[in-house]
């Protein structure tokens, strides 16, 4: 496999077929390789052909020797290309080839870094862990990156304590300036952190440099139309503190006139895009054409937008802390550009002399400006430097300005060719090592032709001070004094016209214009003009420079054409100072490479490639690496790096370049100067004997740390093996318990589960027992409320018609009186009508007999008579209107004594209202006060029942006949719901305690406990005694009943507060009367019930206001209280039944008999119909004659 040139391609892959070395032919076929071999071909190549010969050898020697064709590598994609085993320019091409296709842009040939043009942005290459990784790990830990080069410069800045400078170079569109902004920002995060203050500052004026400074050229969009010099200042620490700007020969041409595909600086476009925000720069919005931009529709930049970039463009100068006054002034004076494009007037030079110097100053005031905002040289104590300069240029027709910019890169050529070839052939002879010399294109004959005492720039200068000097004799000249030069050449067509062969190519240039472009100096009387400006912005402008010091004034005056400052001179100044920073620093090398011309992400133009790659003197600096010693170092620095393998010979006391040589004695296999070579201070090794040293330090660092690992890995080991010991035993007791623990809960299961199957078994046979009964109940339920509603309906429709008839009979009276009152007021008014009436007649007439005795004046005898009579009328008339008024007035009087009355009587109801009130509160406190000396007296009771009970005990104890039932029951002896004791003893037990005989103080201790239970019944009987008299008086009071009211009273239905806040007294009247026939017929009953049933009744009455203890009940009974009712209920949960009287032997068997017949029985707490139970035979647990016995007594 191999290389065969190619006329278009450069050089394409090929498989040898033959070889014929008689006839120095070889018979190849090409491979495919798309888009540049679309199939595969076969092709001779004959190496007695110049134009093969041409091709071959690089840089076109006709006197090259080639008699073979480049063997491919087997590796491809490497990394640095010295480590590729054929190294060769066909080698290099596909390399760079293979990895720009895998988006790997960057590629190492020793300390200089290859950036290819991506053409898109590959962010997983930036991103802040990018960052990291190449500030801890070493160059060849990670892939070629250019921050490794950053790296390498700040750490030769911290450790060399040596400024540094890292040369960014390659053609228009190589990508130089977005890779110096790549390059910047690491450092700047190195040095400060990603989130530091004053490196946000710098990265936002690379933008705003970027908008006054470039433009859109042929082959770049942003292409820098002026040189750039960065300068990082870092204090003593390493800490980034601030960064100063060196610019170089801005492009003020293209101010005025530029290529028809081309652009003005961006700047322009970004104001015209926002106009509108700027009435007051008079930018027509209709305008789409301005003389020094030309046609705006054509102009535009691919996914580019200069709206947003003018957002970009304004938040750099609020950053660098220019105020909003001072940005309005700026934009004014770009605006005034364009408007000074579109005059019209004869002296167009002076009109675009004035607009370049106009804008060349305004870059300048900018420049120093973004200066004075970064720049801290206070604390600078070293720099590294980032020169961002253009590429070189070769167009169809070349200028001026491509004059300046090639000798700018030509100077850098030589410092590039200076380091890679001259210092390593001059350090080799220093060191007094053998030296196969390498021929290389040194460029130092264009530079002579350029800036000599006779060179162009200096021919330059003297037609300028010529009265009549011209471009045509300034090359006449060149061409008599350099017409032995073999790098320019004058074309014998043309007499402004000259070739220059750079190191790149040669360049035809036309010196049209050139001694205009070279001057460059507007007229005094328009610097005058600016100066004199009424705007201060301007005028400060073109202000006088500042006069400078008498050393530079006496290095000045030694030339007479000095006194004026040309373009080209003070180009050729500022380059010569560049160029004496850049020698006293350390240099690291950039080349950016552009890969086809159509800014494509996928195609690679190789004839492109390989141009720039010769241009930039990459192949020769990768030969020169390769043929000579690519690794050095010093005699100490060897013996620390690899002395440690050979410990007997580094203990040696003899000199370090003998420990050395000793060193590479135990190696047969190297000899020098084949594969090392001991200079005078330094050791020069080839890279195979490093790879060689490196593993064998390896190996003995690995010797070494397998005895380490193996003694720390026994420690290691057995400390693991105690541990998974213990670890087992433990494991082991808590599976076993689990073991033990999980067959438990299986045995507790299946008891469980065996539990549960016999317990469903008998609840679903109880379920089905329900069931059945629930369905009859469901069904009982029905019929039992159908009834029932059918019943309340009609006691409804009978309710409504009594209180309809009772309703009338009582609003009749009240109707008729109201009716006859009613009567009487129409007819007092239909009197006064009438009286009215007759006034009205009578004045009539008055005024008709006047009328009469005026006009007939004859019959005044009859109308005198007829007064008469009218005065009679009269008389009678007045008498009926006294009479009338004086009814009116009795009428009136008595309605207002009749309105007083009723005002009377409403406040004599109110004043009763509260009288009714406050003897209500009255007698519940009183009440109130009367239950709790009632429970006083109950708690009393109580404890002599405890203490009688006691005696009773100890009186079994000594006569030694012990009772399994207790003590006899007391009447006040209390039963709790919750405990649900009883005390009650059979009749038996009760009749062998009186047999027995008592002793004297067991019979007083009954007497006395018999004393207080009936001083507890007297003390019942009292309370009702009262609540009667109370009942009595509130009747009384409410002309109602006492028996209903305090029947009301005593069962809950109607309580003091609910007769307070009754409306009104008559509505009270009305409740307590409907009581007071409700329980006429229950109080008919209590009359005529014995005297024991009146004493049980009053107990019941008791319970139920809550102010005495419960009687003493059968076994199985409780007492709850209802939450519908408020009133205190009794029932047996195993029978089933409720009482809402006490649980006598007639209420439980009256309550069992209904059961009976009914099969259900009601929860006194609410109407729903309870479950059905199942009838038992037996009520109690105690016989009936316990029951009666506790009855009797």
């Amino acid at each position: 496999m191999c290389y065969v040139p190619d006329e278009t391609h450069a050089w394409l892959q090929a498989q040898v077929i033959s070889h014929d070395p008689s006839k120095k032919q070889v018979q190849v076929k090409v491979l495919k390789d798309p888009p540049h071999v679309l199939a595969e071909s076969m092709r001779m190549v004959d190496f007695t052909d110049k134009k093969t010969v041409l091709l071959m050898s690089g840089k076109g020697q006709p006197n090259a020797s080639i008699e073979s064709l480049p063997v491919q590598n087997e590796a491809t994609n490497v990394d640095d290309m010295i480590t590729l085993n054929y190294l060769h320019e066909a080698a290099i091409l596909y390399n760079i080839k293979a990895r720009f296709l895998t988006q790997h842009p960057y590629t190492y040939t020793g300390d200089i870094c290859i950036a290819v043009n991506p053409y898109q942005w590959l962010g997983e290459l930036y991103s802040d862990e990018q960052h990291l990784a190449y500030q801890r790990l070493g160059r060849d830990e990670l892939p070629p990156h250019v921050y490794a080069t950053s790296v390498a410069a700040y750490r030769s800045m911290l450790h060399d304590h040596r400024n540094q400078s890292v040369l960014v170079s390659g053609e228009s569109g190589a990508g130089k300036t977005e890779t110096t902004k790549i390059l910047m920002n690491h450092l700047a995060s190195i040095a400060g952190g990603l989130r530091d203050a004053t490196i946000a500052k710098i990265i936002m004026v690379n933008p705003l440099l970027e908008s006054f400074g470039n433009a859109k050229t042929l082959r770049n969009d942003n292409s820098s139309r002026f040189g750039k010099f960065t300068q990082l200042q870092f204090d003593a620490h390493g800490t980034l503190v601030g960064a100063q700007c060196k610019t170089y020969l801005l492009e003020k041409t293209r101010v005025v006139t530029h290529e028809p595909s081309e652009r003005n600086y961006h700047i322009f476009y970004q104001v015209l895009a926002v106009r509108s925000r700027f009435p007051e720069l008079h930018l027509d919005e209709l305008a789409t054409d301005y003389n020094y931009l030309g046609p705006l529709h054509t102009s535009a930049i691919e996914g580019h937008s200069d709206a947003a970039h003018f957002d970009k463009t304004q938040a750099a100068l609020d950053r660098i802390g220019m105020d909003a006054a001072t940005q309005g002034a700026l934009f004014r004076v770009l605006a005034g550009i364009l408007h000074l494009g579109q005059i019209q007037v004869e002296a167009e030079q002076c009109r675009d002399a004035l607009a370049k110097g106009l804008y060349a100053n305004v870059f300048e005031w900018l420049v120093a400006l973004v200066n004075a905002s970064l720049s801290h040289a206070s604390r600078q104590k070293h720099h590294i430097g980032v020169l961002d300069i253009f590429g070189f240029e070769h167009f169809e027709h070349n200028s001026f300005e491509q004059f300046c910019i090639n000798y700018a890169n030509e100077k850098l050529q030589q410092k590039f060719t200076f380091d890679v070839f001259k210092t390593v052939q001059v350090e080799y002879e220093d060191e007094g090592i053998q030296w196969n010399h390498v021929a290389y294109a040194d460029n130092a004959d264009v530079l002579q032709v350029i800036e000599s005492k006779l060179g162009l720039l200096s021919l330059l200068d003297e037609e300028l001070v010529r009265p009549k000097g011209n471009e045509e004799s300034f090359v006449a000249k060149a061409a008599l004094l350099m017409k032995d030069d073999a790098v320019i050449e004058f074309p014998r067509t043309s007499r402004t016209q000259f070739v220059l062969r750079h190191y790149a190519a040669p360049v035809l240039y036309d010196v049209t214009g050139f001694l205009e472009k070279h001057k460059d100096a507007m007229l005094p009387d328009l610097a005058t003009l600016m100066r004199s400006s009424s705007a201060s912005f301007v005028s400060a402008l073109f202000a006088d420079p500042v006069v400078p010091s008498p050393a530079t004034s006496k290095r000045r005056q030694h030339s007479a054409h000095n006194r004026v400052q040309t373009v080209g001179v003070q180009f050729k100044t500022n380059l010569s100072e560049l160029m004496g920073t850049i020698q006293a620093t350390n240099v690291q090398y950039i080349r950016c490479i552009k890969p086809n011309a159509a800014k494509s992400p996928t195609s690679f133009d190789h004839a492109m490639v390989i141009a720039q790659l010769r241009c930039a003197g990459v192949i020769e600096a990768i030969r020169i690496a390769r043929s000579a010693y690519p690794v050095r170092q010093t005699h100490v620095d060897f013996l620390g790096t690899y002395g440690m393998c050979f410990p007997d010979i580094l203990g040696r006391t003899q000199s370090s370049k003998d420990l050395c040589l000793q060193i590479l004695a135990q190696v047969p296999s190297w000899t020098a100067p084949v594969h090392f070579q001991v200079g005078r201070s330094k050791i020069y090794f080839h890279a195979r004997v490093v790879e060689d040293l490196e593993h064998r330090k390896r190996q003995y660092l690995y010797a070494k740390v397998v005895l380490m690992q193996r003694i720390l890995r026994g420690c290691t080991k057995r400390r693991q093996y105690r541990r998974k010991l213990d670890a087992i035993v433990k494991i082991q007791s808590v599976v076993r318990c689990v073991l033990a623990y999980t067959r438990y809960n299986t045995l507790v299961r299946g008891t469980v589960a065996l539990q549960s199957q016999w317990r469903g078994i008998k609840a679903r046979q109880l379920y089905f027992v329900l069931q059945r009964q629930h369905k009859a109940h469901l069904v009982f339920a029905f019929v039992l409320g159908a009834h029932q509603r059918r019943r309340f309906l009609q006691l409804k429709a009978s309710a409504v018609t009594i209180q309809s008839v009772v309703r009338m009979r009582l609003h009749r009276a009240r109707f008729v009186q109201r009716m006859a009152d009613v009567k009487s007021q129409q007819s007092m008014h239909q009197q006064l009508r009438t009286l009215q009436e007759r006034l009205q007649v009578e004045q009539n007439k008055k005024q008709h007999h006047h009328r009469h005795r005026r006009h007939d004046p004859s019959s005044a005898d009859q109308l005198d008579e007829h007064d008469d009579g009218q005065q009679r009328r009269k008389s009678s008339a007045q008498l009926v209107m006294a009479d009338a008024g004086g009814m009116i007035d009795r009428i009136e009087k008595e309605n207002v004594r009749l309105r007083r009355e009723v005002e009377e009587l409403k406040a004599a109801l109110a004043m009763w209202k509260d009288d009714a009130d406050k003897l209500k509160q009255d007698k519940e406190i009183a009440t109130a006060a009367h239950h709790v000396k009632l429970r006083q007296a109950e708690e009393s009771a109580r404890d002599k029942d405890k203490t009688i009970a006691q005696l009773h005990k100890e009186l079994d104890r000594v006569r030694g006949h012990p009772h399994g039932g207790g003590t006899p029951p007391s009447l006040l002896q209390y039963s709790s719901s919750r405990s649900r004791r009883t005390v009650m003893g059979s009749r038996r037990e009760r009749r062998g305690l009186e047999r027995s005989e008592d002793s004297p103080e067991e019979v007083a201790a009954i007497h006395n406990g018999a004393v207080d239970v009936a001083a507890a019944v007297q003390k019942a009987i009292e309370t009702n005694a009262f609540l009667i008299m109370s009942a009595q008086q509130l009747g009384a009071s409410l002309d109602v009943d006492a028996t209903a009211t305090r029947m009301a009273l005593s069962n809950g239905l109607v309580t003091a507060n609910s007769l307070r806040a009754s409306p009104s007294v008559s509505s009270l009247k009305d409740r307590v009367a409907q009581m007071k026939n409700k329980y006429a017929q229950r109080q008919s009953e209590q009359v005529h019930r014995a005297s024991e049933d009146s004493l049980r009744q009053s107990v019941s009455d008791s319970l139920y206001r809550g102010s005495m203890a419960v009687p003493p009940m059968p076994p199985g009974w409780e007492m709850r209280m209802s939450r519908s009712k408020g009133r205190p209920y009794f029932c047996h949960e195993g029978q089933r039944l409720t009482l809402w009287d006490p649980p006598t032997d007639e209420n439980i068997e009256k309550a069992i008999a209904k059961r009976d017949r009914y099969g259900v029985h009601r929860h006194p707490r609410d109407s729903n119909v309870c479950r059905y139970s199942s009838v038992r035979k037996s009520v109690l647990h105690t016989p009936v004659s316990a029951r009666s016995s506790s009855r009797g007594l």
